[in-house]
């Protein structure tokens, strides 16, 4: 590709996927400055206006690039103090007060307006500015330096891997069955040895709860003889696969998804009752809460995953666009009633139109309770369990390693590797 037909495609990507390829093109800008600024002396400057000597803050581009990466990943950033460290410095270049070698000027140039840019803080430059001054950092021919970073942005997204979902029950052939209303079909599509999860919840809509109860017994691991136990299957079987299917507390309606696609079921009405397409978008989960219908899952586009969405209200969807969304790759862990709960390394954050970080804990998966006060997690040893209202966490210590959250009621079921599941009371 020539330079103009690289940029014609740059231009046409949407903002998001420019800000990545620019931040990419960023890496030749930050190691210009730090080659500039590899023996550590103070680099000073006088103030010819006011009289004053200043020290230039090396840190300043770095801290520009980590708030582009937290805003990449969907994290909250106040970018005004980084904007306004640059002030003065910036001021200092333009009334030739401070002096870089030209490289360095323009590899410190493009770092500040490419955060300009994406925090649209007045009067950010165009795209094609930034690239044009990284460009002229680099001791690269410029239509070399273009078609060696496209190719670079290309390759780096090419091997981002597939986000770690667990593969849903919900199949095809069982999809149609149950927009046809047609849940034995549906039963018989399932290929799975008659011992899933999927299939349990299916054979309760079908009104056989004993059966139902057994296959959940058996699909995981937990021990349904006993009273307790069996009484909690009895009550909240259906909380059992929130990543393909949903069941209104009366029973009456059930909601399923698969791909991009919401369909709302009617028992009474033998099939579909209202549908939604969520065009560009792979559905992850999905929830009845209020009487409204819930779903989350991952924006995409031809490269790839690059958002998290989640959406509800009654039972009158529509294709539209979403209430909701946070750019960056996640794993939706849960959905809650309009927030999320994502994979996280170190944190457990509930993921609303805010950040509200509940505390450390890795997140390998969670469960919220049905009015979303309750939050569970665990984070490859120890399930810890959230109590939103009063700030608390109760830790289960355990020998074993847990592999699946489930909340029903006032208690969450453990699953844990090896076959057997327990249950705990939220409130200990």
């Amino acid at each position: 590709m020539s330079r103009l037909e690289i940029m014609a495609a740059f231009t046409a990507l949407p903002k998001y996927r420019r800000c990545q390829a620019m931040r990419m093109a960023c890496r030749d800008a930050i190691e210009v400055w730090r080659r500039y600024r590899a023996d550590g002396k103070p680099l000073e400057y006088f103030d010819g206006v006011v009289g004053m000597h200043h020290a230039v803050d090396d840190t300043l581009p770095q801290r520009a690039l980590d708030d582009l990466d937290r805003w990449l990943r969907g994290e909250p950033v106040d970018p005004k103090p980084t904007d306004t460290a640059y002030a003065e410095p910036i001021v200092a270049m333009q009334d030739d007060d401070l002096d870089f070698p030209d490289e360095v000027e323009q590899a410190y140039y493009a770092i500040y307006n490419l955060h300009r840019i994406v925090f649209e803080i007045p009067i950010p430059p165009e795209d094609h500015v930034v690239l044009s001054q990284v460009a002229s950092a680099v001791d690269v021919e410029l239509d070399d330096w273009v078609r060696e970073w496209w190719t670079r942005v290309w390759d780096a997204w090419a091997s981002e891997p597939e986000l770690p979902y667990e593969p849903s029950p919900m199949t095809e052939p069982v999809f149609r069955a149950l927009c046809e209303g047609n849940v034995r079909a549906a039963i018989d599509a399932i290929s799975d040895g008659g011992q899933s999860c999927l299939r349990a919840v299916l054979l309760a809509i079908a009104g056989r709860r004993d059966a139902a109860i057994t296959i959940a017994g058996r699909a995981t691991g937990a021990d349904v003889s006993d009273p307790t136990v069996r009484r909690w299957f009895e009550d909240h079987i259906f909380a059992l696969v929130p990543e393909a299917i949903a069941v209104a507390p009366r029973m009456e309606t059930f909601a399923v998804i698969s791909n991009d696609r919401l369909e709302i079921c009617e028992l009474a009405a033998g099939g579909v009752a209202r549908t939604a397409t969520f065009p560009g978008r792979h559905l992850r989960q999905v929830r009845f809460c209020n009487e409204a219908v819930w779903v989350a899952g991952d924006r995409l586009d031809r490269i790839g995953v690059w958002a998290a969405f989640w959406d509800g209200g009654g039972l009158q969807p529509r294709s539209r666009e979403v209430r909701n969304e946070v750019h960056g790759r996640r794993v939706i862990a849960a959905l809650g009633p309009n927030w999320i709960i994502a994979r996280h390394e170190t944190d457990v954050v509930v993921i609303d139109s805010r950040w509200d970080p509940l505390g450390p804990a890795k997140v390998c998966d969670a469960a919220v309770s049905a009015d979303g006060r309750f939050i569970a997690t665990h984070d490859g040893a120890r399930v810890s369990i959230w109590d939103r209202d009063d700030g608390t966490v109760m830790v289960l210590e355990s020998e074993r390693t847990p592999r699946r959250l489930v909340i029903g009621g006032a208690q969450v079921l453990v699953l844990w590797a090896g076959g057997s599941a327990t249950l705990h009371d939220l409130t200990g």
